[in-house]
């Protein structure tokens, strides 16, 4: 479990955090109007698959730009064998924690791929707009459009481009490192026989607490690329054991690069 104390570590005003995100909020608004043109632009190409991977390319830059400026070190470590560049695609699979784990996986991929996103964003007003033609969405309590994602994102593999989800759904706010996986991105991998790359953020509590977007702190943002889980070990169908074991090894990671987790055995 982790120590209560970091749960509530949002709850509290501190003045210096509070100018610190409000600073740091802004240049992401600044680099979001900056993005706009690109947007635009991409949604107008004729290669819509070309256009979408260019505009990736685009926050990748933006995302890396953001944590310079607002004195956050990004750091990307892999464990294991990296060998991304001889697979065409991955489903890869992350924790969530905090808005900031979205700037997180924009600034860590660099294949092109497509996130699966809450369908809620895509009613924003013109924000919107964009949304739907860059995210594959869904809408986690209704069955058609868990179906309809599905079908998407096989679309996506199909095309040679990966995934990137997060099998929690949303924000993990409890005492434990992760919260329950949805099933979905594992019938997914056993359904197109794509291998698994887990990716862990596991400073994101620290940089950004779920609780108030203004208790934002400077400091290092990691992100740990796992070795992948080859899906042949898993076939045919042993959809629990998958689950289970991207689970475990993702818990892991998470207690082996924080210390204010707690064992509870």
């Amino acid at each position: 479990m982790i120590k209560v104390e970091k749960l509530r570590t949002g709850r509290h005003f501190n003045l210096f955090s509070w100018l610190y995100s409000v600073y740091a909020l802004a240049w992401a608004m600044v680099l979001l109007f900056l993005l706009f043109p690109f947007a635009v632009f991409f949604v107008l190409s004729k290669n819509k698959q070309a256009g979408a991977n260019s505009f990736y390319e685009v926050c990748h830059s933006f995302a890396r730009f953001w944590f310079v400026v607002t004195c956050i070190k990004y750091e990307q470590i892999h464990e294991g064998a990296v060998s991304e560049d001889f697979a065409p695609c991955y489903i890869y699979i992350a924790n969530h924690r905090s808005y900031i784990d979205i700037l997180l996986m924009l600034a860590s991929m660099r294949k092109p791929y497509r996130p699966l996103g809450k369908q809620e964003m895509a009613t924003i007003p013109l924000f919107g707009f964009f949304y739907r033609r860059f995210v594959v969405t869904v809408d986690r309590d209704n069955g058609i459009s868990r179906s309809k994602s599905f079908i998407d994102l096989k679309g996506v593999l199909d095309q040679k481009l990966s995934v990137f989800i997060f099998p929690e759904g949303t924000f993990n706010e409890s005492e434990n490192p992760l919260s329950r996986f949805y099933s979905g991105p594992f019938q997914l991998a056993l359904k197109k026989s794509i291998n698994i790359r887990p990716v862990v953020f596991v400073d994101s509590l620290d940089r950004m607490h779920f609780s108030n977007i203004f208790a934002m702190r400077p400091g290092i943002c990691r992100a740990v690329f796992l070795e992948e889980i080859n899906i042949d070990d898993y076939l045919p169908g042993k959809l629990s054991e998958l689950k289970e074991d991207v689970y475990a090894r993702m818990n892991q990671v998470l207690r082996k690069y924080n210390n204010y987790y707690e064992y509870n055995e």
